[in-house]
């Protein structure tokens, strides 16, 4: 499962103990005795599948119904769609048959969850390690940089500004390596006139822009998207990348958890903000905080 950056903001700094109450509120490890957990009752979920549902299933030579696909495959038994209510004699079978286990306290087919579940294991710093550049009269227990820091001691607008030179070195590094060429297409727009993804990947890779990519350093178009990153002024693309200097993928202030937008299957984030959108209200909170308040960052999976 892929990680996620969250910034705890706090009044004081945060202890092991003190920082796991702070993330408790958003376990997604349900736990029945949790005070955050509720009872997801699948019965009463089911049924109005249950009952107007159909599915497909196979006919058994004695005329019994089966959902054993390997079993239809060995014996070469007929497809039919038939309606549940026909091959599970009640919503329980069928509860069951969906994987959900029998709670015996509230007599009923369901599972526990956490509505706010945010985080199935986190580890403060992580991979964030230097994730706050700090100020010099502060990093001498230090390389410079830590994943906790009160704000009075984070060098904010100096690890912008080296986020922004970095932004400009590695922009003037693209259009010469472009080789005088105009940059090429995002790869949706591109890939999207072929049928096939081959065929799509050929003929980017035969561009003449994308060639010179690909010779001067790959990695410019096999682990990113020039035609996206690139489509920009220098100083739009430096601006950009100042502000989103330490920004987190979520932030925890007060109880409450903000973060740009919520984690599906597969660790896919469905955005309810765009990245620059996200970026500039994080940066506003950034610019608003007390110089006495603590930042911690955490890295966390579901």
């Amino acid at each position: 499962m892929s990680g996620f950056s969250l910034v705890v903001i706090s009044e004081d700094r945060l202890s092991e103990e003190s920082l796991h109450e702070a993330l408790r509120p958003f376990d997604a490890q349900a736990e029945p005795d949790s005070p955050f957990t509720v009872f997801k009752n699948a019965e009463e979920e089911l049924t109005p599948v249950f009952e107007n549902v159909s599915s497909k299933a196979f006919v058994r030579a004695d005329g019994s119904l089966t959902l054993d696909e390997l079993e239809a495959q060995e014996k070469g038994l007929a497809e039919k769609t038939v309606p549940l209510k026909d091959l599970f004699a009640t919503v329980q079978d069928y509860a069951r048959n969906c994987g959900y286990d029998y709670i015996e306290e509230k007599g009923a087919y369901g599972h526990y969850v956490n509505p706010n579940g945010k985080w199935g294991w986190y580890v403060p710093g992580g991979s964030l390690e230097r994730f706050f550049r700090l100020r010099d009269e502060h990093a001498n227990d230090s390389d410079g940089y830590a994943h906790e820091t009160q704000v009075a001691n984070w060098d904010l607008q100096g690890q912008r500004e080296m986020a922004a030179r970095r932004a400009s070195a590695r922009y003037e590094k693209f259009f010469d390596d472009l080789g005088g060429k105009e940059v090429p297409p995002s790869k949706k727009a591109f890939f999207r006139k072929y049928r096939t993804l081959a065929n799509a990947r050929q003929a980017y890779q035969e561009l003449a822009s994308v060639r010179n990519l690909l010779q001067a350093d790959p990695n410019w178009v096999l682990d990113a998207d020039p035609g996206v990153e690139f489509a920009c002024s220098r100083d739009e693309y430096v601006e950009r990348a100042r502000l989103r200097t330490a920004v987190p993928f979520a932030l925890l202030r007060d109880g409450k958890w903000l973060e740009r937008g919520a984690v599906g299957l597969m660790g896919v984030v469905q955005e309810n903000l765009s990245e620059e959108a996200w970026a500039k209200k994080v940066a506003k909170l950034y610019d608003k905080l007390k110089p006495e308040a603590w930042l911690t960052v955490v890295e966390y999976h579901g």
